[in-house]
């Protein structure tokens, strides 16, 4: 039998509410005292062991006990009076005494409330007390009605739940007091996932504001008007609410709905917007007020009247007093980033400059990457003979808004922030974020790069089927070299209309509402161009193939028949989780007919999504709140950036780009696929498909490098902000540049080091450097060839010719080869190698790189061999004269040593007895006669003229595949300080 709730957990409930705002004391005295009965030790032990973690008192302890984790505003130390650190252990039992509980309590609470979940980086040089002032810790109303809303309505699993309340605190932690007699800015980033729920995150951050008395808020919702919209739209059913949006008429009355935006709104009519009536009704809570609508982007006054006007419920102190903060109401405007309705915002705000000079506004930058950043040429960047700054139009209009917000708090958020962290620095009142970056970690049930690519090893040494290979399991890749065409379009579509089928059949599966509405639409997307001239022509393709597949005939359900067995059957057996499955194709045939109904019944199948004009025209078509939308999409821009394709099963992408950052947005497959993510399918080009997989490389790259930002001190504080830091950014294709040109005005090129197959370290020092060629015969070359102890044929077939190498071989940990590779010296003025040992050094240090295969050919035709004591056995030396100069290094490695070890580093093959391994790379090396003759059948050549101090160790060095298979590094980063 299940565990059931005990009957004092909502006297739990209140009595968290009251410790809500203050330092933690004994529980169970409070508790039992509210539930007016004895609750025990193990009585509490129990309930936290058992319950359900969607239990609400649950919810609400494991939230209390991680705020006094998280919180520096107490002094909590462990039990010899030590202080202790926020987040750590001994924070967590320090909580746990303030609370009175025993060692049984205190180890059900560390085994069932983790105190490291933490779902992102900060970095941030504001002290942890800085923070949290007073003020913030006043009130969480709109909070608490949020995180009930995501709990109750979204039914949002708790520990997604908590991971959002732990980071919106974060952002707001770095806020300051917003009752501060001094004004202060802040500027930060928030850096999610393409399609992550990064709307839910600064929704979050919004309530926690409008809480903590920030009283205008600004929304600037990308450049598009369906995106807005559709913010407009979340924001106003998760957190505004019914109330606010009534303007706080009674609901009852009929009349309290005329002119309301959501009016046959099917999640209105069914009451699924989130409700603060219980909220409003206390004293001193905040209205909202709206001054955009679902319809309505900001349209300011055309009178001398302000649209946005701020209260003082006294007249003689400052607004930013909490006599007044507290006792007026929020504004939230949701804007987008077009000259028109900013130039409407700002030219209604100057009219309450003063107002303003007082007023705590939070504004966050949706899509920050998107519009907002300064593109001027450094050259045009300031009017001649003034100090008068020229921007972009979009970067100017955000910059006055922050010059009349002396008091602004600017968020940035983005999922592609390359070209964020490019913005000029130095410039003050630019949108550098130089207060804090917060990475947040992919929430789980998140479908992104990760879930589309096989990069993490997992399959090395094991055939690829659909269990093991993510681009087995939902990517689809044209034959050889050749692009997508119809016959692969034609699949999607067949592909669409299968998992449609199989959507439907879980739905009467399905025993709850949440289940079946996960299921309620049904997109494919068509992504080839920007170009609207392509659309239409696409869009014609689309439906010609649609209205020739035949799918009521016997050819066409037959094909559909091949396509359930060879690809969607053998998928959802290995990963459709706990979700139906149908037994046979024939159950799904009833179900494939229903699907084909709901398609051919569209007024418009294929839906060509490409301006603002051509949605309003479709409005109604692609309004995913008011009906299920079974469509093929057909876009660019529109789709690719912001906007959630809801239902997105089967995307079919052929768009070309320069772009990385770009390239991420048009990833609308990215996102939440509950219930249906084994169906997901992507048809894509190879060259576009290993784009997206070098962009996971930089992605993964980029967070690691801000992650070794976090300098702490002895006190664990992170004692550098973004400003003081140089942020580096990876490029691996030189055909795809992190963000566009335009963006990178302000980048340098730190370092830049290219691998295509084998690189060949001969910059060796000139013959005359006689003890520096010593040196690293006996302290690299003899120590790596020391390593290669087993003897094998290593094989491999190019062209028509099979190619055979003897060779010895072993393996070196990746620590010890760059300790060894340290001590190698090379020629004067070779400074590429110091690129090429830095890049080594990361690709080690994210554990890309975990060993080398040491790889000595054994020639026939060497010039002499030579003894060494530290190997066991006689060492071959080879000819290789040295060019001439000015280069004086040696020619490059042979061909077919590379083409038999390079399937090493691929991963492709082992050695000897060890499995093949993603994160292996191939040392190859030879021993050189350096004499000077270059006749190698010269009398100089005779073997007792040939000595140790006469030779060479050549390395050559081919990276892993897990690094990148194009092993091409270009490192860009923002210079500290203005060159």
């Amino acid at each position: 039998m299940s565990y059931q709730s005990p009957t004092w957990a909502s006297a739990l409930s209140a009595t968290l509410t009251f410790f809500s705002s203050t330092r933690p004391r004994p529980l169970l005295p409070f508790l039992s005292s509210e539930a007016e009965t004895t609750v025990t030790s193990e009585e509490m032990a129990e309930f936290i062991e058992k319950a359900k973690l969607n239990d609400p008192a649950h919810v609400q302890l494991r939230e209390a006990v991680c705020d006094w984790d998280a919180d520096s505003g107490f002094d909590f130390k462990d039990p010899e009076g030590n202080p202790t650190l926020k987040g750590s252990r001994a924070r967590r039992l320090a909580v746990c005494m303030a609370l009175g509980f025993d060692a049984q309590l205190s180890a059900a609470v560390e085994a069932r409330m983790p105190f490291d979940a933490k779902p992102f980086t900060t970095v941030s040089a504001r002290s942890d007390s800085d923070g949290g002032g007073p003020q913030h810790r006043r009130r969480s109303d709109y909070w608490d009605d949020y995180q009930r809303y995501l709990l109750t309505f979204k039914e949002w699993d708790p520990d997604a739940i908590l991971s959002l309340r732990q980071s919106t605190r974060e952002v707001i932690s770095q806020f300051g007091d917003p009752t501060n007699k001094l004004p202060e800015q802040t500027k930060g980033l928030v850096v999610g996932r393409v399609q992550s729920g990064k709307t839910a995150h600064f929704t979050g951050v919004i309530a926690r504001a409008i809480d903590a008395g920030y009283r205008l808020i600004i929304v600037l919702s990308g450049t598009v008007g369906i995106l807005r919209a559709q913010t407009q739209r979340r924001l106003d059913m998760e957190l505004i609410g019914v109330e606010n949006i009534l303007n706080r008429q009674n609901p009852e009355n009929p009349r309290s709905y005329e002119g309301c935006d959501y009016r046959g709104d099917d999640d209105w009519e069914a009451g699924r917007f989130v409700s603060h009536d219980a909220l409003l009704r206390k004293r001193n809570v905040p209205g909202i007020i709206r001054v955009t609508t679902y319809a309505s982007d900001f349209k300011g006054s055309r009178s001398g009247v302000p649209t946005i006007r701020f209260n003082r419920a006294h007249k003689d102190l400052p607004l930013f007093d909490s006599e007044n903060l507290f006792h007026s109401d929020a504004v939230v405007a949701v804007v987008k980033k077009r000259p028109a309705p900013l130039g409407d915002l700002i030219g209604d705000l100057v009219k309450s400059r003063d107002d303003l000079a007082e007023l705590p506004v939070l504004i966050i930058d949706d899509e920050a990457d998107e519009a907002s950043i300064d593109t001027t040429p450094h050259a045009k960047r300031w009017t001649v003979g003034t100090d008068e700054r020229i921007r972009t139009t979009t970067n100017q209009q955000i910059t006055d808004l922050l010059r009349l917000c002396p008091r602004a708090k600017y968020v940035a958020y983005t999922a592609t922030a390359f070209a964020t962290v490019f913005i000029d620095r130095n410039d003050p009142e630019d949108l550098f974020p130089c207060d804090f970056i917060l990475l947040l970690d992919p929430p789980k049930g998140y479908m992104g790069l990760e879930e589309f690519h096989d990069v993490d090893g997992k399959t090395a040494g094991d055939p690829q089927t659909v269990v093991n290979s993510n681009q087995l399991a939902h990517v689809h890749l044209p034959e050889g070299d050749q692009p997508l065409g119809r016959q692969e379009l034609r699949r999607a579509i067949d592909s669409w209309v299968l998992s449609g089928a199989i959507k439907l059949f879980r739905r009467t599966k399905s025993s709850t509402t949440k289940s079946r509405n996960m299921l309620r639409h049904h997109t494919m997307l068509v992504h080839e161009s920007t170009s609207k001239a392509d659309h239409f022509a696409t869009s014609c393709s689309v439906q010609t193939l649609w209205d020739a597949s035949a799918f009521d005939s016997s050819t066409g359900i037959q094909r559909l028949r091949d396509l359930y067995h060879q690809d969607h059957a053998k998928v959802m057996q290995a990963r459709s989780e706990r979700f139906a499955i149908p037994n046979s194709f024939e159950e799904l045939e009833p179900f494939i007919a229903e699907a084909l109904t709901r398609m051919s019944e569209a007024k418009n199948l294929v839906l060509v999504v490409n301006s603002d004009e051509a949605v309003q025209d479709h409005k109604d078509e692609l309004n995913f709140a008011t009906d299920e939308v079974w469509r093929i999409l057909v876009g660019g821009t529109q789709l690719s950036r912001g906007f959630t394709v809801e239902g997105l099963t089967v995307s079919y992408f052929t768009r070309k780009t320069k772009q990385g950052d770009t390239l991420m947005q048009a990833g609308r497959w990215f996102g939440f696929r509950k219930g249906y993510q084994d169906l997901v399918r992507l048809y894509i080009d190879r060259d576009l498909y290993e784009a997206f997989q070098a962009r996971l490389c930089e992605e993964e790259a980029f967070r690691n490098r801000i992650r070794e930002l976090r300098d702490v001190d002895e006190g664990g504080r992170v004692t550098y902000s973004p400003r003081e830091v140089l942020i580096k950014v990876e490029q691996h294709l030189p055909r795809l540049k992190p963000t566009s040109p335009p963006k990178m005005r302000n980048a340098t090129t730190v370092s830049d080091t290219s691998f295509s197959g084998f690189r060949d370290l001969y910059q060796v020092p000139q013959r005359e450097a006689r003890d520096a060629n010593y040196a690293n015969l006996c302290q690299v070359g003899i120590p790596l060839l020391a390593k290669a102890t087993q003897e094998t044929v290593l094989q491999y077939r190019t062209g028509s010719r099979d190619v055979k190498v003897k060779a010895r071989v072993g393996t070196i940990d990746a620590v010890e080869f760059l300790q060894t590779l340290d001590k190698h010296r090379w020629r004067e003025g070779y400074e590429a190698i110091g690129k090429v040992k830095n890049l080594l050094s990361d690709e080690t240090a994210e554990g890309r790189i975990t060993d080398w295969t040491v790889v000595w050919p054994q020639p026939q035709d060497y010039v002499g061999m030579l003894d060494f004591e530290e190997l066991d056995v006689a060492a071959p030396i080879i000819y290789r004269g040295r060019r001439g100069a000015p280069r004086h290094d040696f020619p490059g490695s042979y061909r077919d040593h590379r083409h038999v070890a390079m399937p090493i580093a691929t991963g492709e093959i082992g050695v000897l007895e060890d499995a093949p391994s993603p994160t292996r790379g191939v040392v190859l090396i030879y021993l050189v006669d350096d004499r000077l003759s270059s006749n190698p059948t010269s009398d100089s050549k005779k073997i007792g003229m040939l000595r140790p101090g006469l030779v060479i160790p050549l390395l050559s060095i081919a990276l892993p595949g897990s690094t990148t298979r194009h092993r091409r590094f270009r490192t860009w980063a923002a210079p500290l300080e203005e060159s």
